[in-house]
């Protein structure tokens, strides 16, 4: 899985993640990552899953304060989960005045790719 982040076309984090299905075994590969937004209290997490045999989805949410990524903020961003893994781009609002677009292929090696940036700068440049 390859998660590609960046901010108004500045690459902010390039990230391969050795993450995929295999066809050998009836698993597949979930989890979340997490990242502290320098110079703020708050933190930015990414959920991704990739079962054996449904569908792959993603999410993506900022935090208030420091969180670690574990099995209840994993299993409380897939049920919100709503972004699935079908090559379509999501839009939306995050806290912190951050606009995302992305999305996430629906293979078994699946490539996700988001883009972060200021809600401002994105209506800069339309």
């Amino acid at each position: 899985m390859l998660i590609v982040m960046n901010s108004y076309y500045n690459i902010l984090y390039r990230y391969d993640l050795g993450a995929r299905k295999t066809s050998y075994a009836f698993r597949g590969t979930e989890g979340v990552i997490v990242y502290h937004i320098k110079d703020q209290n708050k933190c930015l997490a990414l959920m991704w899953k990739v079962p054996y045999s449904r569908s792959n989805g993603w999410y993506i949410k900022v935090y208030d304060g420091f969180i670690n990524p574990n099995k209840d903020l994993f299993h409380e961003m897939r049920d919100k989960s709503h972004m699935g893994g079908d090559g379509k781009i999501y839009e939306g609002t995050l806290d912190g005045g951050l606009c995302y677009s992305g999305s996430m292929g629906g293979t078994g090696k699946p490539h996700v790719e988001i883009i972060l940036q200021y809600c401002s700068s994105k209506n800069e440049t339309r």
